[in-house]
């Protein structure tokens, strides 16, 4: 069984892991680094080590995760494959907050869910194939 993390003491390291979050979450939402799939997990992990360090709540730091992949995932300036990506990465930012919310505001998890599931429902399965220009 992994031990809770303790706090980050040194101001420094919790500014430069708030920063390096801040930056990838900015890399995942615009897409900057298309070939680089893995970003996008590293952005979720992340995230759960600011959690485990106590920088922000779970709460918090699952919402935005929530909100900037699902902003990701619907952008449809944004190629599928990305889009494709950010939604293959939001199950587990999801039960995290399904389960903190399960208690205090359980409707306000099913519609997390239920906005990932139209989205899922909304992104095609393959891309769409572009149309032959004219001439």
């Amino acid at each position: 069984m992994q031990r809770p993390m303790p706090p980050l003491t040194d101001r420094a390291a919790a500014a430069a892991l708030l920063d390096r979050w801040q930056r990838l979450q900015l890399q995942v939402r615009c897409a900057l680094a298309p070939d680089h799939p893995g970003i996008v997990r590293i952005y979720v992990h992340v995230g759960l080590r600011i959690e485990r360090c106590r920088l922000r709540t779970g709460l918090e730091v699952h919402q935005r995760l929530l909100r900037n992949l699902l902003a990701t995932a619907a952008d449809e300036g944004l190629p599928w494959f990305w889009r494709s990506i950010c939604l293959e990465n939001i199950d587990l930012p999801l039960a995290r907050l399904h389960s903190l919310l399960a208690l205090h505001d359980p409707s306000s998890g099913d519609a997390w869910e239920q906005a990932v599931q139209r989205l899922r429902d909304a992104l095609p399965a393959t891309p769409a194939r572009s149309s032959p220009g004219c001439g």
